[in-house]
């Protein structure tokens, strides 16, 4: 491959990772809605009805699993990681852009090693037939949503690293 071609291969990468993000935050929002819908709900009902929702507090764990692991990747190709600036003036340049890709390099080990185990458990999950509290939701599906999640941010992590060495600062563009 041409070394210009593979420049636009990841500039079409970074482009369609930013155009995903519309749905990814969409997904954020429809969970986000459904905990606050459901948590009223079931105070409601638990307490003027005194009948709760059945399957409520199930609901709103794969609900907070799914919010925390579909923003994760936006929060990655957007940079807004939390971050202390302690010694940030202090640093050069070319240092900043090592720990940059130092950060980026960690941060991928670290949650590949999280998506892998997750996938590991959803095949474990999947084939023993496990379920989730009272409305029986399968665990296995649930958890391969996190581990497809947890690997689509382990893209994020490489795009943002490769634009980062092709010159890039690894950060958006706002």
């Amino acid at each position: 491959m041409a070394p210009g071609s593979q420049s636009m291969v990841v500039a079409r990468a970074v482009v369609s990772l930013r155009s995903a993000q519309a749905a990814l935050r969409g997904a954020v929002a429809f969970c986000m809605a459904g905990m606050m819908l459901l948590i009223t709900a079931d105070v409601i009902a638990r307490y003027i009805l005194a009948a709760p929702v059945p399957g409520a507090y199930e609901l709103v764990q794969v609900l907070l699993g799914l919010t925390a692991l579909v923003a994760l990747p936006l929060v990655t190709v957007n940079g807004a990681h939390v971050t202390i600036p302690l010694v940030e003036s202090l640093l050069g340049g070319w240092v900043r852009s090592v720990r940059d890709a130092l950060v980026h390099i960690f941060s991928m080990a670290i949650v590949s090693v999280l998506a892998l185990r997750l996938w590991n458990l959803a095949g474990s999950l999947s084939s023993s037939g496990q379920a989730l509290g009272a409305i029986e939701i399968p665990l296995g599906p649930v958890v391969y949503a996190y581990a497809v999640l947890a690997w689509l941010t382990v893209a994020a992590q490489l795009l943002m690293l490769v634009q980062q060495f092709r010159g890039g600062s690894g950060e958006p563009k706002s």
